[in-house]
């Protein structure tokens, strides 16, 4: 990730741009999972708020780039208009924004260096607990194995691990549950965030491109205090009702967008910052509502992964060809999106409560 920030401004042609992009992107996907996966590891069924709390520090840090670039953008009204004559421009401070993030990648490289030297981390037996819960129905095989010194100094004694043997219909339907709404979801958050400001600047709006940044970071902080809010919600709340919420509050703010922002600046900054709400906790709440059905193992989070890119990869060849022309086709693209993961979340809740009542 740090190295394709400091190479992107410097990139002297279109691919090798577009390969410090992919570079990026493959790069954040697996980091981000990842630590989805530790934090499961780690905690297991009482992970939830944690994993709240690593996706609240992941939108605080967002942030930051969409402020930190705002000064370098043109602070002139955007124009159709095209001219026979070259315009002289002056030249470009891009390269200071990339700068400045590609130095906060470097310290995390450099923590995440130093956890993996001198605390070295250690796979525990998954779902090592006592109080651990059913996973699935059918039958079950106790493993008894003993954790390793380096998982905790208090934890030497043999555990007993349930495990679920075999692949059952109702595992694979939880699995294709899992992947099918987050990479709606994933589709949905990340062309919002990167279409949005040009809905700003193509729109009857037509927001200079640092004002159309500006909005991008309320969007981005209402995106961050939703996630700080997660953190306390999460104990008290089941999180396939904190989805519903969620999925309502992106509803109101598309339909802000889609109805009254092209014409006034506040509903724009109204809608957007509904988004940010919207989409501020229910990423992390779908992995706490799978977590608590099914173990996320590195093929989960691999395939979601996967998926999630291929689905967020389609969104821009689609919108980006349209969007210049008719902004309000960002809000079309959220709706449906929307509407896939809220049928997709019924079938989950539907999959879960029928085995709850079997059982």
């Amino acid at each position: 990730m740090a190295s394709s920030m400091f190479m992107t401004p410097y990139c002297p042609t279109k691919m090798l741009f577009f390969v410090c992009g992919g570079v990026f992107g493959l790069s954040a996907g697996f980091y981000g999972l990842s630590q989805v996966v530790w934090i499961i590891e780690i905690w297991q069924q009482k992970a939830g708020p944690f994993i709240q709390a690593q996706h609240f520090c992941l939108s605080f840090g967002s942030i930051v780039p969409s402020a930190v670039l705002a000064p370098f953008l043109k602070k002139y009204e955007h124009s159709h208009a095209i001219t026979a004559e070259p315009v002289l421009t002056e030249e470009s401070s891009i390269h200071i924004p990339f700068l400045i993030i590609g130095t906060f990648n470097s310290l995390a490289f450099l923590f995440q260096l130093f956890l993996f030297i001198f605390y070295r981390y250690h796979t525990p037996p998954m779902y090592a607990d006592d109080n651990v819960q059913q996973l699935d129905d059918g039958s079950h095989s106790t493993i008894k194995t003993e954790l390793s010194e380096n998982v905790s100094s208090k934890q030497r004694e043999l555990a007993t691990v349930k495990v679920k043997r075999g692949i059952s219909s109702r595992k694979i339907q939880l699995f294709a549950f899992g992947i099918l709404f987050l990479s709606a979801y994933q589709a949905m958050e990340t062309s919002t965030m990167q279409f949005l400001p040009i809905f700003g600047q193509y729109s009857d709006l037509k927001l200079s491109e640092s004002d159309a940044a500006h909005v991008l970071t309320g969007l981005m902080a209402m995106y961050a205090t939703g996630r700080l809010v997660g953190i306390i919600i999460i104990f008290k709340v089941r999180p396939e009702l904190i989805i519903a919420v969620n999925l309502l509050l992106v509803t109101m703010g598309n339909t802000i967008l889609s109805v009254w922002a092209s014409g006034s600046v506040s509903m724009f900054w109204i809608g957007s910052m509904m988004l940010g709400a919207g989409f501020s906790t229910m990423f992390p709440s779908a992995f706490t509502f799978i977590e608590k059905h099914l173990i996320i193992s590195s093929i989960f989070a691999s395939s979601t992964m996967i998926f999630g890119a291929t689905a967020s990869a389609i969104y821009p060849v689609i919108l980006g060809k349209i969007i210049e022309h008719q902004a309000v086709v960002l809000t079309y693209s959220n709706f449906g999106s929307t509407f896939v993961c809220a049928i997709v979340m019924f079938w989950g809740y539907y999959l879960t409560r029928t085995t709850v009542a079997r059982e």
